[in-house]
């Protein structure tokens, strides 16, 4: 064997061994929420009167260290001068995505498809208030997505996040108390999954929030603040995930999928999800909250979808690298020999 062929060989042997320590990565995790049809009716509806309301929407996104931040606030006052767009103007509110520096692929504003695992890497989140009923609307519609894809570095997240705070008045004409009913249709989809050819340790996480909350700020009575608290987590109402103090009562009346849960995978090869399968699925959620006394109230909505990435590959050859390296390392001793018997 001459010295060029040595050249070329150990040039081939390093090509190979340097392709089996990139192999291609895949850890990867998604979390959307897609609510529409939302809608508030108060009984009696002469004893409540809406007052002001605030939106916030948040994008984050962060690849190995780079970060995007895009947020978007507005509000109003019900019947009253506004910040946001009113019917039959949509959206309501909508900030830019959020597209961390380095991702190979980018979300377009608006686009709430999944780009799923593949051969890309990237983080980003998107998110928007589509319609609201404070704001003129028949109903309440919100999207949200965050997803995240590592083939190398270290890690990757991303995070939607949508606030609405509402405030009301509540001047009952009649004895008994009033009530309030919340209801909607939603569409969650969650999914994280690790398939390496590369030994190391690795973590795919997706998470979602969606929580209510009702609140009394005053009361004229001069009696305890009655507050609920609401968190669908597809139970059925019979174990109603709604709860409630003071006076005041919550139940369920539909609930049928979870909208909080955290998912997650650190081994190899494996994948969990939730209603994945069902996508473009929404299915029916309510609550009526009774005993609802004279005062000012707050209602807040928190929905929340997120992923998380960690990819730390090992830094010991795997047994094909180590094989590799070991005919190498026979090839240029053999070729060693060969030239000292020419001499």
């Amino acid at each position: 064997m001459n010295r060029s062929a040595i050249v070329t060989a150990l040039g081939a042997m390093g090509l190979m061994l340097g392709a089996a320590q990139n192999a291609q990565a895949n850890v990867y995790a998604e979390s959307s929420l897609q609510i529409s049809g939302l809608s508030i009716v108060f009984n009696p509806a002469a004893g409540a009167t809406p007052g002001v309301y605030n939106f916030t929407a948040t994008n984050t996104a962060v690849l190995n260290g780079a970060s995007a931040l895009e947020t978007a606030t507005c509000g109003g006052t019900f019947g009253g001068a506004s910040t946001c767009p009113q019917a039959p103007i949509t959206p309501v509110l909508n900030p830019l995505p959020a597209n961390a520096p380095g991702s190979t692929v980018l979300r377009a504003d608006g686009s709430m498809i999944f780009f799923g695992p593949g051969a890309q890497q990237y983080a980003n989140s998107d998110s928007e208030i589509t319609t609201a009923q404070l704001a003129g609307h028949a109903s309440t519609s919100l999207k949200q997505i965050a997803e995240a894809e590592l083939q190398t570095g270290t890690s990757a997240s991303a995070n939607a996040e949508i606030q609405s705070t509402t405030g009301f008045t509540f001047t009952f004409q009649v004895a008994a108390p009033g009530s309030m009913t919340l209801s909607f249709q939603a569409d969650p989809d969650q999914l994280a999954l690790i398939s390496e050819l590369l030994a190391g340790s690795y973590s795919a996480q997706t998470n979602m929030r969606a929580q209510f909350t009702l609140q009394q700020d005053t009361d004229t009575l001069g009696g305890s603040l009655g507050f609920a608290t609401w968190q669908p987590q597809g139970n059925g109402i019979a174990l109603n995930d709604c709860t409630a103090s003071n006076g005041v009562t919550c139940a369920e009346t539909a609930d049928t999928q979870d909208l909080n849960t955290a998912l997650g995978v650190t081994t190899n090869g494996q994948q969990t999800s939730n209603s994945r399968e069902d996508a473009l699925t929404p299915t029916a959620f309510s609550i009526t909250v009774s005993g609802l006394d004279a005062g000012t109230w707050t209602l807040t909505l928190n929905s929340l979808t997120s992923v998380n990435l960690i990819r730390q590959v090992a830094t010991v050859p795997e047994p094909g690298s180590l094989a590799l390296l070991g005919a190498c390392l026979f090839g240029m001793g053999y070729a060693g020999r060969r030239m000292k018997s020419r001499r």
